[in-house]
């Protein structure tokens, strides 16, 4: 289905954009599959899809929702259980203690 020219999805409520369209087969001798890229345009995630869509694990937490955090704003996937992702890496947050030494003899 080369002919289809999608450039934006939505799924459950979530959209999705297409950053690479679909490249064919590439690779020395054509034996390598190049799929089309997609992007959430609520948190800025990027994975493979087919021609319709994006597809995985990926796409699937996207498609359960998002929630801002706590420290930044930035748009993170909720969890399973319906919880908020903790941003761990967030560049708003206080930075951590210094380690404990300990002096073993």
């Amino acid at each position: 289905m080369a002919w289809l020219k999608v450039s934006s999805v939505a799924v459950l409520g979530t959209r999705f954009t297409m950053v690479r369209p679909d490249r064919g087969w590439g690779g020395a001798y054509g034996m390598q599959r190049r799929p089309p890229r997609w992007a959430c345009q609520m948190c800025g995630r990027e994975g493979l899809g087919d021609e319709t869509g994006p597809t995985g694990d990926w796409s699937q937490a996207c498609r359960r929702g998002h929630a801002p955090c706590d420290w930044c704003g930035r748009m993170l996937t909720i969890k399973m259980d319906g919880q908020p992702r903790v941003h761990a890496r967030c560049p708003e947050r206080s930075p951590a203690p210094p380690p404990l030494h300990n002096d073993k003899v």
